[in-house]
């Protein structure tokens, strides 16, 4: 498996390279989902049976073709990772990989100054809310709900440069149909994982929204 740092290393070397990439997160959530639960996440998506097909096409596809978010072993749920994602031997990267925690906020802000850095053009799939993140990041933001977002229409997302999706569950399918549809595009899967720079702490171990902001220039 491969360490938070060398999955950065390798995002930002494809990037700066013109390679495409793609990081996607299957957690606990998403195995849920899988397993068939019901009710919704603490992010306000919903379970179900579309989009649980969804998640295992999305599952089957890219496992052989992306960096995978480990869910860590000691984590909850952590048995359905085993019985959904082990099996198809996806390349594991650290779960933390694209999360700005507590610990990592000049790492993550070297990180994404370095992705700007590329030139590349970026775009950024999140909600209203995070559109101070996509002004930070000079993205292009195509605007989705703030939970329940499945399906996102792939016709917005422009085909070249590097893709940065904050979705919930419809990030995975989105990144599941570009992947197919725009060979050149670098897929990142952030998740929740800068929603602090947008003033909301949405999961464990995120900073203080004021001192991550601070630290970014926001």
């Amino acid at each position: 498996m491969l360490t938070a740092a060398e999955a950065r290393w390798n995002i930002l070397s494809a990037i700066a390279e013109g390679r495409a990439c793609t990081f996607v997160k299957f957690g606990d959530g998403e195995f849920l989902a899988m397993h068939g639960h019901s009710g919704e996440t603490i992010n306000g998506d919903t379970y179900g049976v579309i989009i649980r097909q969804a998640l295992l096409s999305a599952l089957h596809y890219l496992a052989p073709c992306a960096m995978v978010a480990k869910w860590p072993d000691h984590a909850p749920h952590a048995d359905l990772r085993a019985v959904y994602a082990d099996k198809h031997n996806p390349a594991y990267a650290d779960y933390t990989t694209l999360l700005l925690q507590r610990d990592n906020i000049s790492e993550m802000l070297t990180f994404w100054s370095e992705v700007q850095r590329t030139g590349r053009p970026l775009t950024y799939v999140a909600p209203a809310r995070m559109a101070p993140v996509a002004s930070w990041l000079n993205a292009k933001h195509v605007v989705i709900p703030d939970s329940n977002a499945y399906p996102i229409d792939p016709q917005a997302i422009p085909p070249i440069g590097t893709c940065i999706i904050g979705a919930g569950f419809a990030a995975k399918p989105l990144i599941h149909q570009l992947h197919q549809a725009m060979p050149d595009l670098s897929l990142l899967d952030v998740g929740s994982g800068l929603d602090v720079l947008a003033g909301t702490i949405t999961r464990v171990d995120q900073p203080e929204p004021s001192e991550a902001m601070r630290t970014f220039g926001l």
